[in-house]
């Protein structure tokens, strides 16, 4: 038989396997070559040499772990993880700040001298165990003070303000007068530490850091940044950055992270040189009831205290889990220092004598106090207040509503000018009703008493036998896995998933109702390891050892809601425990084995997702092995890196196979040697990611 030399018009079947090459019988493979290097085919059946990159950097940093990051601002900015440390490389290198003379006094807080107490009512902020500590009331703020000299030389110079935050959330404002923000907009930082950027134009700045909550926030150090990159502190090891444990996802300008081992974080972006890693904090829910066999007792209404257990319950390994506890009566104690003010309110129902409530006046002060009726607006909250009665002096007595089977709330509140002087110590008592409250671990003193926090009021401090706690904390793990998907961000522990109010990504507030309450279900999957990895495609999928699981509503179009959870297994081939990455409405993940990657994309009806072999072509390509070091995005990068040669070799193929022909390597991670890498970028363009 004559050889033939046959014209090729088109270039794109991808690289095969050399036993594939003779099956000219099957269109698609007509097109294929049997090694695709340093090319790239084009849709249009063309080819053309693969974009040349640049060396932009070295990274002698060890295990790495480079972070997609969105941006639009004409910045790439591209967060570095490394042990337990985050640099940002902005513009082809770290972000990195001049050597200034400018201090801030005792910024460790070994004295509070240089700092001014500028707290208002009975707020107030002092020195203790090295920490800033501000107490913070219900009506009033606990701030501290301080006048910052820049010298000459240093004013229109960049700076940076360090602020290690132990217990949040704490405020931040700065500027070039007292009380006003013109460095720094008020800014609010949760436990863990941040690097603000600013640039001083004036002799002296104004340094205000302030708490409004009404308990304890803590404040490790605050500095000026010394000269050099900077870098951030973070949780994850190089063993963490190693073992591929990391997800992530962005919303906005932040950065959500899970592990599986440590609390979930946010990675903030503030501006180009203004980051931070901070503790990802919720403070109601989501909740799981507990077996009613042990009681709670608290030891206040608001601010830090004490809580104690009926029998050893309490484990070290519970600080920062939160209890949510159910109690009988109701208790509102509020000081007013100043005006206007309003005190929190009591939830009175019934009839006759049940509708009863006891008030008092007392302390030294002079003004007007006001006591105020609402009824209940349709959603179980106040409408309209109005004054009951008023009073000028202490007092105390009992008030009877007369409306029987009506909802009614009744505070204490203060008008604009009616304050004069002193404290007003008021209270509120019923005996009916049942309100909860949250609080936090902050400490374990023993197995049956903890230090806490109160996040929402606490009506008694009676014991309850009644009492939730939250699903994650160190004893019960953390989540592995995060999405954000459909207004939603979700977060996988084992098997189950919970998904917050929507648009509201820091609650979990189970009294929210109908399709806006916060979901917490299982996918009732077949695997030891729980889920690995989400993805939101046009629908939410869920990536396990064993399975990839496709969320669905009742019809394709209908969002998510804890009574529309319709979990199915879209294939059983088993994941790595390597994150996956999402191209158009395809999502690429890697098989079991390490070895395999694969696609998870519309089956042709439609009707669900379904995976298909992307190597299922190349029979003779020595199986690589997948790792997550690969720069971000596999927009360019289409899966996780492959370590050794096979590595260029796969992504280009897996580009082809998904018809992604338009995408170019825009940025790379390489090894140099075992301990450095270097970064390369397109030479065209260092587009943003």
């Amino acid at each position: 038989m004559p050889r033939v030399s046959a014209p090729v018009y088109s270039l794109n079947g991808g690289e095969v396997g050399d036993e594939a090459l003779s099956r000219l019988d099957l269109e698609r493979l007509q097109f294929a070559g049997s090694l695709y290097q340093n090319m790239m085919p084009r849709v249009i059946g063309s080819m053309t040499l693969r974009p040349g990159l640049e060396h932009i950097t070295d990274i002698d940093l060890g295990d790495v772990q480079l972070l997609e990051y969105n941006y639009s601002g004409g910045s790439a900015l591209i967060p570095v993880l490394s042990d337990e440390e985050m640099r940002i490389v902005k513009d082809d290198a770290f972000v990195s700040f001049p050597s200034v003379s400018t201090t801030i006094t005792n910024g460790d807080f070994n004295s509070f001298a240089g700092w001014t107490d500028s707290s208002t009512g009975t707020a107030s902020a002092d020195v203790d165990a090295g920490d800033l500590r501000l107490h913070g009331t219900e009506q009033g703020r606990a701030s501290a003070t301080q006048t910052i000299a820049v010298a000459s030389a240093d004013r229109g110079v960049e700076h940076a303000l360090r602020v290690a935050v132990e217990r949040g959330p704490l405020n931040v404002r700065l500027g070039s007068t007292s009380g006003d923000d013109d460095l720094i907009s008020a800014q609010s930082l949760d436990d863990g530490w941040h690097h603000i950027a600013f640039t001083p134009t004036t002799a002296n700045i104004y340094l205000d850091l302030y708490a409004d909550v009404p308990r304890q926030v803590r404040v490790n150090g605050v500095s000026i940044a010394s000269a050099g990159t900077m870098v951030i502190p973070t949780p994850w090891t190089s063993d963490d950055l190693a073992d591929s444990i990391i997800r992530y996802k962005q919303n906005k300008d932040v950065l959500y992270v899970a592990s599986g081992v440590y609390q979930q974080r946010e990675i903030q972006r503030r501006g180009d040189k203004s980051w931070g890693v901070q503790r990802y904090k919720v403070d109601d829910g989501p909740f799981v009831a507990s077996d009613g066999t042990i009681s709670l007792t608290p030891s206040g209404f608001t601010g830090n205290g004490t809580m104690t257990s009926s029998r050893g319950y309490f484990e070290s390994t519970m600080i920062g889990r939160l209890f949510r506890l159910f109690q009988s009566g109701q208790t509102v104690l509020e000081d007013f220092t100043t005006d206007p003010a309003e005190g929190d309110f009591i939830r009175v129902s019934g009839v006759g004598s049940a509708r009863t409530f006891t008030w008092s006046l007392s302390g030294t002060w002079v003004g007007t106090v006001r006591l105020q009726v609402a009824t209940d607006d349709g959603s179980g909250n106040p409408g309209a207040w109005t004054d009951v009665f008023t009073r000028t002096t202490n007092g105390s007595g009992n008030y009877t509503d007369s409306d029987d089977n009506v909802i009614k709330f009744f505070r204490w509140a203060v008008s604009t000018g009616e304050h004069t002087s002193g404290t007003m110590q008021t209270s509120l008592v019923y005996d009916g009703g049942s309100r909860a409250g949250v609080v936090r671990i902050t400490a374990v003193t023993s197995s049956t008493s903890v230090a806490i926090e109160v996040l929402s009021r606490i009506y008694s401090t009676a014991a309850t036998f009644e009492w939730d706690h939250s699903t994650w904390s160190d004893f019960d793990g953390w989540p592995a896995a995060v999405d954000v998907f459909g207004g939603r961000i979700y977060w996988s522990l084992s098997d189950m998933i919970y998904g917050s109010v929507p648009d509201a990504f820091k609650s979990f507030d189970d009294e929210v109702e109908g399709n806006s309450a916060p979901i917490s279900r299982s996918i009732n999957a077949s695997s030891q390891r729980g889920i690995l990895w989400m993805l939101g495609l046009q629908r939410l999928i869920a990536g396990t050892d064993a399975s990839e699981v496709s969320i669905k509503a009742s019809s394709f179009d209908e969002p998510l809601t804890g009574d529309s959870w319709f979990p199915v297994d879209a294939s059983t081939r088993g994941c790595a425990n390597l994150r996956a990455v999402k191209a158009d409405k395809d999502g690429i993940f890697v098989q079991t084995s390490g070895t395999g990657a694969f696609r998870m994309a519309p089956d042709q009806q439609g009707a669900d997702y379904t995976s298909s072999d992307l190597m299922a072509a190349d029979s003779d390509e020595a199986a690589p092995l997948f790792r997550d070091d690969c720069a971000p995005g596999f927009r360019d990068d289409l899966a996780p890196c492959l370590v050794g040669s096979a590595g260029d070799d796969c992504c280009q193929f897996i580009q082809a196979r998904c018809q992604a022909l338009r995408g170019r390597f825009r940025r790379r991670l390489s090894p140099l040697n075992s301990m450095r890498w270097a970064l390369w970028t397109n030479l065209s363009s260092m587009a943003s990611a």
